[in-house]
């Protein structure tokens, strides 16, 4: 596992279990958009339980759309659009319970 040597001081235990990406499929087969869509909320939800009150996060931009768009409720443009490569955006993320 290439990054767990390159950067020891930082715990992969709970991220990295296996370098080959099980999203990919086959290599040319996409994630369905449903797929991606669940694996964000289950990302948001484990994010809220985290004991941090600052983080980074990086991403592909599919993947940061989908958990702005279909996952967070937001008012701003700013995370209705695409992501541009390397882009960096600062967000602030309440989670609040939704009223029935």
């Amino acid at each position: 596992l290439f990054l767990c040597h390159r950067y020891s001081m930082v715990s992969y235990d709970e991220f990295v279990t296996q370098e080959v990406d099980p999203f990919w499929g086959d290599g040319s087969t996409r994630e369905s958009w449903k797929n991606l869509a669940e694996r964000a909320l289950s990302f948001a939800l484990w994010l809220k339980d985290r004991p941090e009150e600052y983080m980074a996060m990086a991403s592909h931009s599919a993947f940061l759309l989908t958990i702005f768009n279909a996952v967070f409720s937001s008012d701003s443009s700013e995370t209705q659009t695409w992501f541009g490569t390397g882009e960096m955006r600062t967000v602030l993320v309440i989670y609040t319970k939704k009223e029935n």
